[in-house]
């Protein structure tokens, strides 16, 4: 679960090494899914001290887990990108998220306080695991849903000690498949899907008015790009801590969507991404409307792979790709049978 901390703008950093995508010549996962892998590094203002370079080189090697498998740069950070664009014309293409948990609406057990995020809304689960679920043949107790992409979504709660917790509390505004999830917490822009088949993502609060024409939402922390241009306050929040981000993007037209994860907290390796990292990004992919999603461990990507009838999970929480947390809120595309 990722926290912004808004902090001075004090460093500035260099990209040098951004080009634009070329999109036909990305990686086509199955008609209408295109991704392409990023390394990136920026140039740092101040070389990281001696001591902080002994400290970051220490922490690579635990990560990596031994000497010289990762180097730290003292001069540069990296970060390590996926970028997929999804065609949001794809025949039958629709969208679904965490529902309704069948305890909805009841007391967590495991989480005593008796505040709004003590009421169950949904189950966490792993990115990959709401995937398979929803693939599973209702026979078996899934949905029987052709889903082709899956990632994490909106921000929950309780995340407190031993963060553990079995169900979740997502903020904002969360609809899905036209069933309302949750209608409190943040007033922050959102991904909506219309009823009608329209895509967008629209500044909150939404009136509840408008709550009956929505076949999905799902609420973001903030906006990074909004027409085109850098948000407003883009620097509140996201200039520190670098972070692992899942952020969504739509083009002007609405025909794609992007999907971005950066991966972080791995020295030597990646170390996150700042808001001024995710616009020049999205800007290379072709985006007109950003906005950022749950990040930190929570960011998970993953597509289906036919051929091996598995979920393929596209970003790394640590070096050897071990960890993936459950999330309260998970967004899946699927093909309408």
């Amino acid at each position: 679960m990722m926290k912004r901390i808004a902090l001075p703008l004090f460093l500035i950093f260099a990209l040098v090494n951004a080009q634009q995508i070329d999109w036909k010549n990305a990686e086509e996962i199955r008609e209408g899914v295109r991704l392409v892998r990023l390394d990136r590094k920026v140039k740092l203002d101040k070389p990281r001290s001696e001591d902080q370079l002994k400290q970051d080189q220490a922490r690579a090697d635990k990560n990596a887990g031994g000497p010289g498998i990762l180097t730290v740069d003292p001069d540069f950070r990296p970060m390590k990108i996926v970028v997929m664009r999804v065609d949001l014309k794809l025949k039958g293409l629709t969208f679904t998220g965490t529902g309704r948990d069948k305890d909805w609406g009841e007391k967590m057990p495991d989480y005593p306080k008796d505040n709004q995020h003590s009421i169950i809304r949904t189950l966490r689960m792993r990115t990959a695991d709401f995937m398979k679920d929803a693939r599973k043949p209702v026979a078996e107790g899934g949905r029987g849903l052709d889903m082709i992409v899956a990632c994490n979504s909106a921000p929950w709660a309780p995340w407190e000690k031993p963060f553990t917790h079995k169900y979740g509390n997502p903020h904002g505004l969360e609809i899905s498949d036209g069933i309302i999830v949750n209608d409190k917490g943040h007033n922050s822009p959102m991904f909506v899907v219309y009823k009608s088949g329209e895509i967008d993502i629209v500044p909150g609060p939404l009136p509840k008015d408008q709550y009956d024409k929505l076949w999905l939402a799902t609420t973001g922390f903030g906006s990074i790009m909004i027409k085109g241009e850098r948000a407003p306050g883009i620097a509140q929040g996201y200039e520190r801590p670098l972070m692992p981000r899942m952020t969504y993007g739509l083009d002007a037209e609405r025909n794609y969507l992007y999907l971005v994860t950066v991966d972080g907290r791995q020295p030597g390796w990646s170390e996150g991404a700042i808001g001024e990292d995710l616009y020049n990004i999205f800007k290379d992919a072709g985006a007109y409307d950003v906005i950022d999603m749950d990040g930190g461990g929570s960011a998970t990507l993953c597509y289906w792979d036919a051929e091996k009838q598995q979920p393929v999970i596209v970003n790394r929480h640590n070096y050897k790709a071990n960890y993936f947390r459950p999330c309260g809120m998970n967004m899946g595309i699927y093909l309408k049978k």
